[in-house]
């Protein structure tokens, strides 16, 4: 699978940057048929269904703040669109411990 990403900040939240990620069809694809594969062992499934947006995660802020310095540095660069062949995902064990995220990988699945 490819994905290119390109620069579509209508998905910034707050100080968060999130880059689109183009076609989205396939990494929805992938995370429905995860959500199957753990609804199958599992009661609940983590995560709700609806609201995802595939996309690339940039810059994060962990505490409130001004966006417009990650703004600013983001509207100075000009690049072009990049692809990636994702031939991996991983099922992680999260935690958003002191006002960050952590996580350990606990199952990687391949791809194709």
């Amino acid at each position: 699978m490819a994905a290119c990403a390109r620069a579509d900040l209508a998905g910034r939240r707050g100080p968060s940057q999130r880059f689109g990620s183009t076609p989205s069809g396939p990494p929805s694809a992938v995370r429905a048929a995860l959500r199957d594969a753990i609804g199958s062992v599992w009661d609940t499934v983590p995560e709700a269904d609806d609201g995802f947006v595939p996309h690339i995660s940039i810059a994060y802020s962990n505490s409130p703040g001004p966006a417009s310095p990650v703004q600013a540095a983001l509207d100075g660069v000009e690049a072009e669109p990049a692809t990636a062949r994702i031939d991996q995902v991983e099922l992680i064990v999260l935690n958003r411990d002191h006002r960050m995220y952590r996580w350990e990988t606990h199952t990687p699945l391949s791809l194709g």
